[in-house]
This record gives C-alpha cells, structure tokens and sequence, in this order.
C-alpha cells in the first residue's frame, strides 16, 4: 500500500475513534517502585530539587536522580520533574551545560521526557531553549495556580507567572501546562470556586490550548465533594485532564470517580 493512503487511513480511523473530549489521568510520586493505578498514562518522578547535581534532596544528603536511575518500566509514560517544592539554586538552568545535563540524563537513561517544575525562580529562557532542544520528548511546565496566580496585578510573583507562561506559550510547543491547585492539602471548596476555574480561564486567554491544560489534586485532605468539585471544572472546560500528587495515596473510592467521571478506559 502506497505509503501516503496508508497514513491517510490511519489518520481517518485514529479521527474516528478518539473522542474530542478525551482526557489523560496521570500525576506525581516520590517513589521509584510505586507501581501507577489502572487509567494513568503518565507518571511524572521526583522531584529533582538539587538542580546542580539533578538528585531529590539536597547537596548535603542527596537522594537518586535521573542521570544515574533507569527510568521505571510501566504501561504509564515515565517523566522526571525537574524542580519543585524548596529547589535551590535559583536562576537555573543557567548554562547550554546544564540544559545539555538534563537532556542527557533524559536520554541515557530512557525517561519518556521531563516536567520543569518552576517554584525557584527559574531562567525562563533557558527553560524555553531546553523545550525546544527536547521537542521530540513528552514536555511540561509545571506551576502555582491560585489567588496570585489570578490576581497579578496585587502580586508580583503572580505577575511573573503569568509573564513566564506567555513566554512558553508564545515561543515553544510543549504537551502539558500543568496549574497546582494546592497548598499543602486540597485547598477549601471556596478556594476551589474561586481560582480553578478563573485560572482555566485565564491560560486560555493567554493562548494556550485548552487540551493542554492539566488541574491537578493532592491526596491529603481529598474528599468526595472537593474532588467532584474540581471534577466539575476539567469536565466544564474540557480540558487535558487531571493529575493527582502523590497518587499512591489515593483511595480506590477516589479512584473510581476520577475515572467513571473523566471516561478513563480501565
């Protein structure tokens, strides 16, 4: 079969098959061996704070990192993030040398991509050049949804933030934009009201891609009804889909609403 007609045909078919509204279920974990619950297409490890060594941990009692760690073999793709929560120092990547350390590492060790996880103050642009040198891996940008995030004009870093997503979303393709919407625990059902939806909103008017938008979840403090909740605006605005930190955590109830509500195959 002509090799044109064959690709024709299986663009027709895939077009067929897969729904407008099909979302991903993914999320987070600490934990190398956790092995992903059914429905989860990608799983993102880490997080990898000590960004001149690229290991968890610090430079003073460093953990495993992607350089040296295979990546997990699952039926989920396999991501590690690069940053997070208290990642030090700030202004990285800061060199070509650097950026060439996590595409190697990415590469020499068979991980599916990598997620950036922006809450240190990050060189944009080099986080931008690092995507573009990594177009033929899974990519994602990783950062703080929530009251600064929606009010920039009052806070400075949420001004930044959103600067930075325009940069991204101007400048380089990527898979995923992925909001935090989250403290330590799931935020109030207010909370919940007032930024995820505001905040779907407010990427989309920036100029991302409504299928490349991902809320996310924390286990603590998860419950029927805030779930539903956020539930309610992935499904409302239909889009990429869900992540949930720390998934090994997640009670098989929550489980079944994730993906009785987002239609996950399992």
């Amino acid at each position: 079969m002509n090799k044109q007609i064959k690709a024709l045909l299986l663009t027709l078919i895939f077009s067929i098959n897969v729904n407008a509204d099909d979302f991903i279920l993914g999320g987070w974990t600490q934990h190398l061996d956790t092995t992903p619950p059914s429905g989860f297409s990608h799983v993102q490890y880490g997080m990898i704070t000590e960004l001149n060594k690229l290991t968890i941990g610090t430079v003073i009692a460093p953990g495993w990192g992607p350089a040296d760690t295979l990546a997990p073999k699952t039926y989920s793709k396999s991501i590690w993030s690069y940053g997070g929560a208290l990642c030090r120092p700030a202004g990285m990547p800061n060199s070509i040398k650097q950026i060439n350390n996590i595409i190697s590492a990415t590469t020499t060790k068979y991980w599916d991509g990598v997620d950036v996880d922006n809450e240190c103050g990050m060189d944009i642009n080099n986080v931008i050049k690092l995507f573009d040198m990594m177009s033929d891996f899974e990519t994602s940008y990783t950062f703080m949804g929530g009251v600064e995030f929606n009010d920039p004009e009052k806070y400075p870093g949420g001004q930044a933030t959103n600067d930075e997503l325009k940069l991204i979303s101007d400048n380089v393709e990527i898979d995923r934009f992925i909001m935090m919407s989250y403290g330590d625990q799931m935020w109030s059902e207010q909370e919940i009201k007032d930024n995820i939806g505001p905040g779907i909103v407010r990427l989309l008017n920036i100029g991302i891609d409504k299928k490349n938008i991902i809320v996310t979840v924390t286990t603590a403090g998860l419950t029927n009804e805030n779930l539903h909740r956020v539930l309610d605006e992935v499904v409302k605005y239909k889009v990429g889909g869900l992540f949930v930190w720390e998934f090994k955590d997640l009670i098989p109830e929550h489980l079944i609403i994730i993906q009785d509500r987002l239609q996950i195959n399992y």
